[in-house]
Protein backbone atom coordinates (compact mmCIF):
# COMPACT_ATOMS: atom_id res chain seq x y z
CA UNK A 1 0.00 0.00 0.00
CA UNK A 2 0.87 3.81 -0.68
CA UNK A 3 -0.24 6.76 0.86
CA UNK A 4 -1.69 9.52 -1.15
CA UNK A 5 -1.62 13.09 -0.51
CA UNK A 6 -3.91 15.02 -2.35
CA UNK A 7 -3.88 19.01 -2.83
CA UNK A 8 -7.19 19.05 0.31
CA UNK A 9 -4.96 17.15 3.08
CA UNK A 10 -6.60 14.14 3.12
CA UNK A 11 -4.47 11.02 2.66
CA UNK A 12 -5.40 8.10 1.21
CA UNK A 13 -4.27 4.79 0.86
CA UNK A 14 -4.02 2.88 -2.59
CA UNK A 15 -2.75 -0.39 -3.97
CA UNK A 16 -0.47 -0.34 -6.77
CA UNK A 17 -1.97 -2.01 -9.87
CA UNK A 18 -0.53 -3.28 -12.81
CA UNK A 19 -1.64 -1.72 -16.15
CA UNK A 20 -2.32 -3.63 -19.45
CA UNK A 21 -1.23 -0.62 -21.54
CA UNK A 22 -1.91 -2.76 -24.89
CA UNK A 23 -5.34 -2.79 -23.71
CA UNK A 24 -5.57 0.69 -23.13
CA UNK A 25 -3.87 1.92 -26.01
CA UNK A 26 -6.40 -0.10 -28.20
CA UNK A 27 -9.32 1.89 -26.75
CA UNK A 28 -7.66 4.63 -28.51
CA UNK A 29 -8.86 5.96 -31.44
CA UNK A 30 -7.06 4.26 -33.96
CA UNK A 31 -5.26 5.51 -36.91
CA UNK A 32 -2.18 4.50 -39.51
CA UNK A 33 -0.07 7.78 -38.73
CA UNK A 34 -0.16 11.40 -38.05
CA UNK A 35 -1.23 12.71 -41.21
CA UNK A 36 -4.37 10.22 -41.10
CA UNK A 37 -4.79 11.65 -37.54
CA UNK A 38 -5.01 15.38 -38.84
CA UNK A 39 -7.20 14.53 -41.59
CA UNK A 40 -10.29 13.38 -39.51
CA UNK A 41 -9.69 15.54 -36.38
CA UNK A 42 -7.54 18.49 -37.54
CA UNK A 43 -3.77 19.61 -36.85
CA UNK A 44 -2.70 17.88 -33.61
CA UNK A 45 -3.17 20.21 -29.96
CA UNK A 46 -1.54 19.70 -26.62
CA UNK A 47 -2.74 16.56 -25.12
CA UNK A 48 -4.34 14.80 -28.71
CA UNK A 49 -3.60 10.88 -28.52
CA UNK A 50 -4.46 8.17 -31.03
CA UNK A 51 -2.90 4.55 -31.14
CA UNK A 52 -0.69 4.30 -34.09
CA UNK A 53 -1.73 1.03 -36.02
CA UNK A 54 1.64 0.71 -38.08
CA UNK A 55 3.87 1.42 -35.17
CA UNK A 56 1.75 -0.25 -32.59
CA UNK A 57 2.17 2.85 -30.12
CA UNK A 58 0.59 5.59 -28.41
CA UNK A 59 1.26 8.85 -30.23
CA UNK A 60 0.51 12.06 -28.05
CA UNK A 61 0.63 15.79 -28.97
CA UNK A 62 2.64 18.08 -26.76
CA UNK A 63 4.87 20.30 -29.30
CA UNK A 64 5.20 17.39 -31.64
CA UNK A 65 3.94 14.01 -32.06
CA UNK A 66 5.76 11.53 -29.67
CA UNK A 67 5.31 8.05 -29.09
CA UNK A 68 4.18 7.02 -25.10
CA UNK A 69 6.38 3.93 -24.90
CA UNK A 70 6.73 1.86 -21.92
CA UNK A 71 9.35 -0.18 -22.53
CA UNK A 72 12.73 -0.98 -24.50
CA UNK A 73 12.65 -1.22 -28.43
CA UNK A 74 15.41 -4.25 -28.55
CA UNK A 75 17.61 -5.01 -32.00
CA UNK A 76 19.69 -7.75 -32.25
CA UNK A 77 20.15 -10.68 -29.63
CA UNK A 78 23.29 -12.27 -28.11
CA UNK A 79 23.08 -15.35 -30.80
CA UNK A 80 22.55 -12.96 -33.44
CA UNK A 81 23.93 -9.96 -32.69
CA UNK A 82 23.81 -6.64 -35.17
CA UNK A 83 27.05 -5.92 -37.31
CA UNK A 84 28.34 -2.29 -37.07
CA UNK A 85 30.74 -1.24 -40.23
CA UNK A 86 33.13 1.40 -39.64
CA UNK A 87 31.98 3.24 -42.52
CA UNK A 88 27.92 2.65 -42.22
CA UNK A 89 28.32 3.33 -38.20
CA UNK A 90 25.72 2.59 -36.21
CA UNK A 91 21.88 3.43 -37.41
CA UNK A 92 18.69 3.63 -34.61
CA UNK A 93 15.19 2.61 -34.86
CA UNK A 94 14.02 5.65 -34.31
CA UNK A 95 12.71 4.65 -30.82
CA UNK A 96 12.03 6.84 -27.26
CA UNK A 97 14.44 4.04 -25.24
CA UNK A 98 16.36 1.66 -27.77
CA UNK A 99 18.99 -0.83 -27.41
CA UNK A 100 21.35 -2.36 -29.94
CA UNK A 101 23.06 -5.75 -29.24
CA UNK A 102 25.46 -5.41 -31.72
CA UNK A 103 29.40 -6.62 -32.50
CA UNK A 104 32.37 -5.41 -35.30
CA UNK A 105 31.20 -6.65 -39.15
CA UNK A 106 34.07 -9.10 -39.53
CA UNK A 107 36.67 -8.32 -36.97
CA UNK A 108 37.45 -4.96 -35.01
CA UNK A 109 36.22 -1.43 -36.38
CA UNK A 110 37.04 1.61 -35.73
CA UNK A 111 34.06 4.08 -36.63
CA UNK A 112 34.61 6.54 -39.71
CA UNK A 113 31.23 7.21 -39.96
CA UNK A 114 30.03 10.68 -39.46
CA UNK A 115 27.91 10.66 -37.28
CA UNK A 116 29.39 7.79 -35.82
CA UNK A 117 25.98 7.26 -34.80
CA UNK A 118 22.46 8.15 -36.19
CA UNK A 119 20.21 10.99 -35.17
CA UNK A 120 17.59 10.36 -32.78
CA UNK A 121 14.09 11.53 -33.59
CA UNK A 122 13.48 13.35 -30.74
CA UNK A 123 14.81 15.10 -27.63
CA UNK A 124 15.14 12.74 -24.68
CA UNK A 125 15.89 9.22 -26.71
CA UNK A 126 18.05 6.70 -25.12
CA UNK A 127 20.18 4.45 -26.78
CA UNK A 128 22.09 1.28 -25.00
CA UNK A 129 24.39 -0.05 -26.77
CA UNK A 130 25.53 -3.89 -25.37
CA UNK A 131 28.35 -5.43 -27.14
CA UNK A 132 28.18 -9.37 -27.66
CA UNK A 133 31.73 -10.63 -29.19
CA UNK A 134 35.00 -9.74 -28.92
CA UNK A 135 35.29 -7.98 -31.74
CA UNK A 136 36.15 -4.25 -30.63
CA UNK A 137 34.13 -1.10 -31.67
CA UNK A 138 35.62 1.91 -31.26
CA UNK A 139 33.86 4.88 -30.32
CA UNK A 140 35.62 8.57 -30.32
CA UNK A 141 34.72 11.33 -28.71
CA UNK A 142 33.75 13.58 -31.65
CA UNK A 143 31.21 13.19 -34.75
CA UNK A 144 28.11 13.43 -33.52
CA UNK A 145 28.99 11.76 -29.52
CA UNK A 146 30.09 13.43 -26.68
CA UNK A 147 30.78 10.98 -23.85
CA UNK A 148 34.04 11.06 -21.42
CA UNK A 149 36.69 9.77 -23.62
CA UNK A 150 37.15 7.03 -26.46
CA UNK A 151 34.90 3.89 -25.72
CA UNK A 152 36.19 0.61 -27.00
CA UNK A 153 33.07 -2.09 -26.81
CA UNK A 154 33.63 -5.46 -27.32
CA UNK A 155 31.87 -8.60 -24.93
CA UNK A 156 29.60 -7.50 -22.01
CA UNK A 157 30.62 -4.02 -22.26
CA UNK A 158 27.98 -1.30 -22.55
CA UNK A 159 27.50 2.43 -23.06
CA UNK A 160 24.21 4.21 -23.06
CA UNK A 161 23.24 8.32 -24.49
CA UNK A 162 20.83 10.68 -24.31
CA UNK A 163 19.76 12.64 -27.86
CA UNK A 164 20.50 16.15 -27.15
CA UNK A 165 18.15 16.82 -29.91
CA UNK A 166 21.53 17.39 -32.10
CA UNK A 167 23.98 14.52 -30.91
CA UNK A 168 24.45 11.87 -28.85
CA UNK A 169 25.33 12.74 -25.09
CA UNK A 170 27.06 9.70 -22.97
CA UNK A 171 24.95 8.82 -20.02
CA UNK A 172 26.82 5.69 -18.33
CA UNK A 173 29.37 3.26 -19.57
CA UNK A 174 30.45 -0.38 -18.13
CA UNK A 175 33.69 -1.03 -19.64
Amino acid sequence: MRVLDFVDGFPSLTAPALVDVIAIAKSFVPFVDDDAYEVAFGAGTEGDSYFNTTTKRVRLFTTDWVDMEVGWTITGTFGVPIDITAVGGIAVVGAQKEIIICQGDGGDINISANPQIAAGTQLGDILKLVFASAQRILLEDEDGISQNGAFQGSTNRQIEYFWTGTLWLENSRKD
